[in-house]
């Protein structure tokens, strides 16, 4: 090939990450959801999980009222009017989550589609804690304590809706 300056002559790239980065804790309080297990969400029934859901998409709801209440009191000016366009997206994004919970409770496909997801999650992260602890059983043990962070669970069920239908999310 003829020699061209603007051109590349190697690409590399390394699949292991070069930094470790901590990870966070979300709200304590939250970890107590039934919820947030991957077992009750694979298995239980759907009027069950619907109401745990549900109650998830509730604290969400008074955590952005509380948050929009500090704001109006301890903001001003250019900060409140960031926090109110942020407590926006937040109260769209309750919107979104409660739909797709109703989704859930009506649209059968999207409940087995659900289910099913979870339990795929429940196989998979119960295997990588076997793997972890050098297979400590004689199979991965699928325990209640393997549970989704609260933003992880939200974030499927504010897609879900349009996931089932994109003309009623885009209008």
């Amino acid at each position: 090939l003829p020699s061209d300056k603007a051109r590349a002559t190697s690409i590399h790239t390394d699949f292991a990450p070069q930094y470790d980065l901590l990870l966070s804790d979300s709200n304590p309080e939250l970890e107590v959801l039934t919820a947030l297990g991957m077992r009750f969400l694979a298995s239980a029934e759907r009027a069950s999980v619907t109401a745990a859901l549900r109650e998830l998409a509730e604290g969400y709801h008074a955590w952005i009222d509380d948050t929009a209440k500090i704001a109006a009191k301890d903001l001003s000016g250019d900060l409140l009017s960031t926090a109110t366009a942020h407590l926006k997206s937040c109260r769209e994004a309750y919107d979104r989550i409660v739909g797709g919970v109703h989704v859930l409770e009506e649209n059968d496909k999207a409940w087995k589609a659900f289910q099913l997801a979870n339990r795929a999650m429940l196989h998979q992260r119960a295997r990588t804690e076997w793997l972890k602890a050098n297979k400590p059983t004689s199979a991965p043990v699928e325990s209640d304590d393997l549970r989704w962070r609260p933003f992880q669970l939200a974030f499927q069920l504010l897609c879900i809706q349009g996931i089932v239908d994109p003309v009623a999310v885009r209008g």
